[in-house]
């Protein structure tokens, strides 16, 4: 199942453990997704952390950012519009 991540809330922080995207909020556990499962992540919240161990498994030949690579894209609407004031990024599929 290829699953598209999308982080709206602000102060969030995404690591990894055991192959899985682990999203904290105040150091507890929100919400946990098997990497293998992820096609894609997207953040349009403000003060969101990373892991470097996540990027890194991110960035694997057959993980999410290689696969989003892959995959002929088409934007939905412009790659930068303002929308209730938050700048946001387009969604592409």
């Amino acid at each position: 199942m290829d699953r598209i991540v999308d982080i709206a809330t602000d102060g969030r922080h995404l690591s990894m453990h055991r192959g899985f995207l682990i999203v904290e909020e105040d150091r507890a556990e929100v919400s946990r997704i098997a990497l293998d499962d992820v096609h894609a992540v997207i953040v349009h919240a403000h003060g969101t952390t990373w892991s470097a161990n996540l990027i890194a498994a991110l960035d694997q030949p057959d993980g999410a950012i290689r696969r989003s690579l892959r995959t002929p894209c088409r934007p939905i609407r412009s790659s930068r519009s303002e929308i209730a004031g938050q700048q946001q990024l387009a969604v592409w599929r």
